[in-house]
């Protein structure tokens, strides 16, 4: 297990969504993040990562 040792900011899904940095990744954003969910750019860039991974069934 990692210790966080710098506190990240979290951000609300519409301020992820507004980002710059999640201009192409909007749909799934809406789809990895629950509307009252907060979670910082990295755990947001992870949840993505994990998803494009995934297998079609």
């Amino acid at each position: 297990m990692t210790r966080k040792t710098k506190n990240e900011p979290r951000f609300s899904r519409n301020a992820l969504l507004h980002s710059e940095l999640f201009r192409h990744e909007k749909d799934l954003i809406c789809a990895l993040i629950a509307p009252d969910e907060y979670c910082t750019v990295q755990e947001a860039e992870n949840r993505i990562a994990k998803y494009k991974k995934g297998k079609v069934t």
